[in-house]
């Protein structure tokens, strides 16, 4: 049987290398993609785990070059470096970021918003230390970091009403607010939640899941109308 992981991994490479041919590109092979996904990986996992800090690497989709790896010193961000922004500038990239969320919570607006600013980056990887791992692909360049910040501002409105704040574990608001951005067909959303976090999230009153995920889809309707 495939593992959940592997089918995602597998449509992503199918549905990259569909659009690369489009383009009149070509990309690496899903095999080599994957060993590159492996070692990105145990690269922001490890030095996240033995450091507590965040870490960075990226590679290039047609090369299978490594961009480069980065840390910022900092348990809660970490920079792209100016070699790494030239590169992923070029709207003709073909970027891939891997990085680790020591805290295990899912891609912050922040690391969205970096799919809208540099947009030679395909695809933008969080990776927490047991086991989780999130995965985004912009579906949309045009007026994206704008939408985004729609999508954010309606959500935030709604949070903040009685008893949702208490319902709505800090953990999971980045989780919730971009399953509402993958709704509104901002960006596919990919993700796998570790055994524990899904315990901690079945908790959580599904009726307020989707009050949120509604919200964010409103904000962005109502931004981009």
């Amino acid at each position: 049987m495939v593992r959940r992981d592997e089918q995602v991994f597998l449509y992503s490479c199918y549905t990259a290398r569909f659009f690369e041919i489009v383009r009149g590109g070509t990309l690496i092979s899903a095999r080599r993609r994957k060993l590159l996904d492996s070692h990105s990986r145990a690269y922001v996992v490890g030095n996240g785990r033995r450091t507590g800090n965040e870490y960075l690497v990226g590679y290039c989709l047609r090369s299978g070059k490594v961009l480069g790896r980065h840390t910022s010193n900092h348990p809660s961000k970490v920079a792209i470096p100016n070699s790494m922004v030239t590169r992923l500038s070029d709207k003709r990239g073909r970027g891939v970021i891997h990085h680790n969320h020591p805290g295990g919570s899912s891609l912050s607006s922040g690391d969205l918003r970096n799919l809208a600013h540099l947009p030679g980056t395909l695809f933008k990887y969080a990776h927490g230390h047991s086991g989780e791992w999130y995965r985004a692909e912009t579906l949309r360049k045009r007026d994206f970091a704008r939408l985004l910040e729609a999508g954010y501002m309606k959500f935030a409105k709604v949070r903040v009403e009685p008893g949702m704040m208490k319902s709505i574990p800090n953990e999971f608001v980045n989780h919730i607010l971009n399953l509402g951005y993958d709704r509104a067909k901002l960006i596919r959303y990919t993700y796998e939640l570790s055994r524990e976090q899904k315990l901690r999230y079945n908790l959580v009153p599904s009726a307020d899941i989707e009050v949120l995920i509604n919200a964010v889809v409103i904000g962005v309707a109502q931004k981009g109308a």
